[in-house]
């Protein structure tokens, strides 16, 4: 998806860093000029005053004329004074009158006077300002400008930080953040996004929700879902607390819609897009509205609902005038070609193809764009039969990919040629493709591993660097303590040379006293630089012995995750060649036994996905995994609401050796009373329970209110291939199967939960 909404911070106000007073300070202020005397102090007020006027909220000509006037008369009070300091902030506070005014170019010439005069005065605070406002004038859309802008609010970093502004320092540092995000930077925006956390912190400074919301959609961009997942939800529980209803809470809301649909909780990623809408809308805000409109559209589609999808489309166009905005134009072609391509009207969706690749013909499209572009294009194609617009595409995707060296589309790249393959009937030339697309996908898990450990090796890095400054600052602690010693000893002395003429005698005793502490402390100090020796010595190495101990450790862990993995991305391969025969198969129990291979596999998946997606990778917990095995089997029956599934779970976690069975025997139960329960769309309930029946024994109860089990269905019957697999799957879990058809159907299996039969070391 291109990205919208490039940045969360570079378009608030200037007013963010020129720190524009209050309006009860303001009059305050301007009660104090007619007592005020012509000095460095008065120019301050009078400019804090101009600043106060031109930030002020509205368009009013008297609020630029106020600004206009207090200006004037600091720049007389300076022709007297001819302070370096007072010229170099009147050329900046006239630099922000003149871009009010519209007068952009002679408003670039004054702050650019204003901070090569301010940068070399003793207020860091102002140059600060001025560095911030003359990075404004650099494109960020421009790669060599936005180095430059970059560079700029840098040394704003720096002047905040001699100033000792923390909160200024905090809001460059979210800036800079936000630009290595823009230049693709990401492991650098993060770090500094972080820099920028931990100074708001340190001021106990609570409206960090943009920084939040920053990290989560730069973890979406890299495809860690679960962790932007957690950041977007801090900056949701931190804009809610701090009572944030502006437009940034409708920026959350999109961000955690699109993060939930790249974990494939769809349901869940339309409801944060209507949440969305709902705050464009009390905002009045046209982009954002159409925005969040086309995202729940495309979440639709996605769902396989095309007419949902098509319905809001009409409803918006009717009902708002579309934003000129190009990355809009694309999400909406995107949204026309899918629906129209899930309802097979190619010929309706070909206009909006045709859109796309004007689009990046025409438009200054960043690659990334570009690439996304030819994504909703190839598809297209593909689904239409047109093999050669496919391939010429593909090619085109493809050395986008190498060039940008982007894993996860060299991935997508390998299984849009397995789609086309399949079309072809070239079904061993698609095999490799997929094979290839697996492997590709398995690079950038290895990528994302890497990038963890560097982030773990840059904060290792960081706190050794907070050690050493402690250490200095211990050192500097322990020399002005020497020092203060070293002047007691000058006193001592002089005490001494005053009392030399009372006698030799006295004179010899203060010696041999003088040298005896000396060597007690000589001797003392001996001791203790051996002892500290010792103890260094003895840190290091058990310091040594954890790092590796914790070394291997994640090395463990890190490979029980690949394994599972891999073992997830294969059965994800079984079902992709599934559904692929599926498409040339007209005869329908061979369909349905197809189809019901793909929800066993998918079981078996959720199982591998749960253990390295989570941090324990030795059991799994069945409550979540129950959930989401019904929530994919009732997407799959399209069931809607009229079967409401029950759930009594009682927590419990099981290794790999029992989840499988267990998770297909649901697999099987669910799925059969979804085909047969309810003929003829009547509703119904299917409750599950997992309850404990005594302290090591376990019952799981799978039961409908249906119409009872089909006698094709009867347990007895030896070709029945689900219940045979169900009391097969109980033998395996040493369990009792049994099944009931008393009001509707109801199927139970006793098992014991092995952890609490194996004895120690088993």
């Amino acid at each position: 998806m291109i990205k919208l909404l490039t940045s969360i911070f570079l378009f608030l106000s200037a007013a963010t860093f020129a720190q524009v007073i209050s309006p009860g300070e303001a009059k305050t202020l301007a009660g104090t000029l007619a007592d005020s005397k012509p000095d460095t102090a008065q120019i301050n007020t009078l400019l804090k005053l101009a600043k106060y006027h031109v930030f002020k909220p509205g368009e009013n000509q008297i609020d630029l004329d106020s600004a206009a006037h207090f200006i004037k008369i600091a720049g007389e009070v300076n022709t007297v004074l001819r302070s370096n300091w007072a010229n170099g902030y009147i050329l900046l506070i006239s630099s922000y009158l003149q871009k009010e005014s519209g007068q952009r170019d002679q408003a670039r010439e004054s702050v650019d006077s204003a901070t090569s005069i301010l940068k070399n005065e003793v207020d860091k605070n102002l140059a600060g300002e001025a560095y911030m406002e003359l990075a404004s004038y650099y494109d960020y859309n421009d790669s060599d400008l936005l180095s430059q802008r970059i560079d700029l609010v840098r040394l704003a970093v720096n002047s905040y930080d001699q100033s000792g502004n923390i909160q200024q320092k905090a809001a460059s540092l979210q800036m800079l953040g936000d630009l290595f995000n823009i230049n693709d930077s990401k492991f650098l925006a993060l770090q500094y996004l972080q820099e920028s956390l931990n100074a708001y912190n340190s001021i106990d400074y609570k409206q960090v929700q943009g920084i939040y919301c920053l990290m989560g959609f730069i973890y979406s961009k890299l495809r860690e879902f679960r962790r932007a997942l957690d950041y977007e939800l801090l900056a949701l529980k931190t804009a809610e607390s701090v009572g944030d209803s502006s437009m940034q809470l409708c920026q959350i809301y999109n961000y955690l819609g699109e993060i939930q649909m790249g974990l494939s909780e769809k349901m869940k990623g339309i409801y944060y897009y209507e949440k969305a809408l709902e705050v464009a809308l009390q905002h009045h805000d046209g982009f954002a509205i159409y925005l969040a409109s086309v995202n729940i559209a495309n979440a639709w589609n996605s769902l396989n609902k095309p007419y949902k999808a098509l319905d809001i489309m009409k409803s918006i166009s009717a009902d708002y005038e579309k934003p000129k905005n190009y990355n809009l134009d694309f999400n909406i072609a995107r949204c026309y070609i899918g629906s129209y391509c899930l309802l097979k009207q190619f010929e309706k969706a070909r206009p909006y193809a045709n859109q796309l690749l004007h689009m990046v013909n025409t438009l200054n499209m960043s690659d990334h764009s570009s690439i996304s572009t030819y994504t909703v294009a190839i598809r297209f194609f593909i689904l239409a039969g047109e093999v050669e617009e496919a391939n010429r595409y593909l090619d085109k995707h493809n050395n986008l990919a190498i060039k940008l060296n982007d894993y996860y589309y060299l991935a997508a790249n390998q299984k849009l040629r397995f789609m086309l393959d399949t079309t072809r009937h070239h079904y061993k030339a698609a095999v490799t493709h997929l094979l290839e697309s697996s492997r590709w996908n398995d690079s950038l898990s290895i990528e994302t591993k890497s990038r963890q450990i560097e982030e773990l090796q840059v904060q290792y890095e960081t706190d050794k660097k907070e050690n050493a400054i402690a250490s200095k600052d211990k050192d500097i602690k322990l020399l002005t303590k020497q020092s203060e010693l070293q002047q007691s000893r000058i006193e001592r002395g002089r005490l001494i040379r005053n009392f030399m003429t009372a006698g030799a005698g006295l004179l010899l005793l203060i010696l041999g006293l003088v040298y005896r502490e000396y060597s007690s402390k000589k001797k003392m100090n001996r001791v203790l630089s051996n002892q500290r020796a010792q103890i260094n010595e003895q840190n290091i190495s058990l310091q040594n012995m954890v790092s590796e101990q914790e070394k291997l450790i994640v090395e463990k862990e890190w490979l029980l995750k690949e394994i599972h993995h891999r073992v997830k991305n294969n059965l994800q391969i079984v079902m992709s060649l599934l559904n692929s025969q599926s498409a040339y198969i007209d005869n329908e129990p061979a369909l349905t036994a197809i189809h019901d291979s793909q929800h066993r596999v998918h079981a078996m998946s959720l199982i591998h996905q749960k253990l390295y997606n989570t941090e324990n990778l030795s059991a799994i917990s069945m409550s979540s995994y129950i959930r989401e095995l019904v929530s994919y089997l009732r997407d799959s029956f399209d069931s809607g609401p009229r079967i409401r599934f029950e759930f009594d779970i009682t927590p419990l976690e099981l290794d790999v050796s029992q989840a499988v069975p267990l998770g297909l025997i649901l697999n099987e139960a669910i799925t059969n009373s979804l085909k047969y329960a309810f003929p003829n769309g009547r509703d119904g309930t299917i409750s599950i329970s997992l309850s404990t029946a005594t302290p090591h024994l376990y019952l799981l109860s799978i039961s409908d209110n249906g119409i009872g089990m089909p006698s094709q269905l009867n347990n007895n019957k030896p070709g029945s291939l689900g219940m045979s697999l169900m009391a097969g799957l109980s033998e395996d879990l040493d369990g009792n199967f049994t099944i009931e058809t008393h009001n509707g159907t109801t199927i139970r299996i006793t098992f014991v939960h092995e952890s609490s039969v194996k004895g120690p070391g088993q």
